[in-house]
């Protein structure tokens, strides 16, 4: 049986097997034979098409056997489209709540740098809804630690964020701004 949220309607759902187009690729690791495979799915609440696709040791277009078919869903890799999982942050402004679950959400589907682009922007954000608008990014996470509007693990987050932002590595006991 396989189970899925939505990409479109949203809704944690079954997804019925649609038609008997498989596709099938077959490798060898090691002893073993497996295929990778990509088939097509409806969602059962909205009826519109899903692609998953995962790996199998039996062939998916043996129509016999419908387990040996379908059996492989349950461990299937991936749903496409992908669909973003945000948070809610009710206790934040509106705008700034709104980027940061965009920001959960690109994370949740594997887009990291749109993840970190928008983690970055939130900071900013914080930042100047504190009246925090002069200095270099540095300087602002700095100032809302020194104001106690940030404890000291969500700086130095704050500042992991900046260090993949700005494309450079942290060096152990540094700072690199």
């Amino acid at each position: 049986m396989a189970s899925t949220t939505c990409a479109y309607c949203g809704r944690l759902t079954h997804m019925t097997p649609f038609g008997k187009q498989v596709k099938v690729i077959w490798s060898r690791f090691g002893g073993d034979r497996r295929a990778t495979i990509q088939a097509p799915f409806t969602c059962d609440n909205c009826g519109l098409l899903s692609i998953a696709s995962g790996e199998s040791t039996s062939d998916p277009n043996d129509y016999n056997d419908n387990d040996s078919r379908w059996g492989w869903s349950e461990r299937t890799g991936a749903w496409i489209p992908k669909i973003g999982v945000g948070r809610e942050y009710p206790d934040v402004p509106k705008h700034i709540g709104a980027a940061a679950s965009e920001a959960h959400e690109r994370q949740s589907i594997g887009a990291h740098r749109a993840a970190v682009m928008l983690a970055r922007a939130v900071i900013e954000a914080t930042a100047k809804d504190k009246g925090i608008t002069k200095g270099t990014l540095f300087d602002k996470i700095e100032k809302m630690h020194e104001h106690g509007l940030v404890s000291e693990l969500v700086r130095d987050q704050a500042h992991e964020v900046r260090y993949l932002g700005n494309g450079t590595w942290r060096l152990r006991g540094a700072c690199v701004r």
